[in-house]
C-alpha cells in the first residue's frame, strides 16, 4: 500500500496543477492542515527576519523566502503576493489577499510595516508560530499516547496467546 501512495505521489509530481491541487488539499486536512500551515509560515517568517535583517528589500526577501516554502500551493500564493509588492501594492494588502495567514500574523506584520519595525515583527510573528506549532504538537501526542498504549497492549496479547494457545493444545492431548 506504501508503495503505490508513493508511486501515485511521484506521478503527481510530474503536473504541477495536480500537486499544486493536493498540496492545497493537505491544508484542508482536519487536524493535520493547521499544523503543516503553521510550520510553512514559521519558516517562511523566521526566513523573512533574516533576509529583512541583512538588508534585502521585502520583494526581494519574499522572492528568496518563498524558496524554503515545501507546499507548492502556498509558494504559489505567496509569489502572486511578491508580484503585486513589485508592482506596486501595499505590501500588506498584498499578503492579505492570498486570504492563508492567520489574523494574528497579519495585524503583526502591519503594525510592524506602519511603524518601521518589519523585521522586528517578523521575528516576533516567527517566534508565535514556533509556539504554536509546539503546543498542537505536544496536544497531538497527548492523544496519540492513549492509542499507542492500547496497540502495544493488544500486540502483547497476541504474543502470549501464541504462546499460551498451544501449551493448552498440549495439555488437553495429554488429557486424553
Amino acid at each position: 500500500v506504501c508503495f503505490l501512495v508513493m508511486a501515485w505521489y511521484k506521478r503527481i509530481r510530474l503536473v504541477p496543477k495536480k500537486l499544486i491541487k493536493l498540496h492545497k488539499k493537505f491544508l484542508s486536512l482536519p487536524m493535520l492542515g493547521g499544523f503543516l500551515l503553521n510550520a510553512e509560515l514559521e519558516r517562511f517568517s523566521s526566513t523573512m527576519y533574516m533576509m529583512l535583517n541583512s538588508g534585502i528589500n521585502p520583494d526581494a526577501a519574499m522572492g528568496e523566502s518563498v524558496n524554503v516554502i515545501n507546499n507548492k500551493y502556498l509558494q504559489e500564493l505567496i509569489m502572486t503576493a511578491k508580484k503585486q509588492v513589485t508592482e506596486g501594492t501595499d505590501f500588506v494588502v498584498s499578503l492579505q489577499k492570498t486570504a492563508i495567514f492567520p489574523d494574528i500574523f497579519l495585524q503583526l506584520i502591519a503594525s510592524g510595516y506602519v511603524s518601521g519595525n518589519l523585521t522586528s515583527m517578523f521575528k516576533k510573528v516567527s517566534e508565535y508560530m514556533k509556539s504554536e506549532i509546539e503546543s498542537r504538537r505536544s496536544m497531538i501526542l497527548s492523544l496519540l499516547e492513549p492509542i499507542v498504549i492500547i496497540i502495544m497492549g493488544g500486540f502483547t496479547l497476541l504474543i502470549v496467546l501464541a504462546i499460551l494457545i498451544p501449551i493448552m493444545q498440549m495439555n488437553a492431548v495429554s488429557i486424553n
